[in-house]
């Protein structure tokens, strides 16, 4: 026996089973599982100098960055490192900062202008 279920929306969900064969063996159980959508892009928490411009996230992402203020996130340059941490070379230019999750949602665009 097979049950498709379709779940569209965001929510806590209980599903009970129950499944007899053939020979009239009977087995109950159940699911719990609640559905989240992220529908919101990366926070940047903390931006700072080491030797470099370093970026801190709430969650796991992937930043990059132009010198360009309208510049298309695909098209800008990776920063180096993965999960929480970022990191780039130092100039001395405005950056404009983006990260994007796991899911594709980017968050807002952070200026950096470092001063001499």
């Amino acid at each position: 026996i097979y049950y498709y279920f379709f779940i569209s929306i965001c929510c806590k969900y209980n599903i009970n089973f129950m499944c007899e064969d053939i020979a009239g063996n009977k087995a109950e159980n159940n699911t719990y599982f609640e559905i989240r959508i992220d529908k919101f892009g990366p926070t940047i928490t903390r931006i700072y100098y080491d030797f470099g411009l370093k970026v801190s996230t709430a969650e796991d992402a992937e930043c990059r960055f132009d010198f360009k203020r309208n510049f298309i996130f695909e098209n800008a340059t990776k920063m180096s490192g993965s999960g929480k941490e970022h990191s780039t070379g130092w100039r001395l230019k405005t950056y404009y900062v983006q990260c994007s999750d796991q899911y594709g949602n980017k968050g807002g665009k952070i200026r950096v202008k470092p001063i001499s």
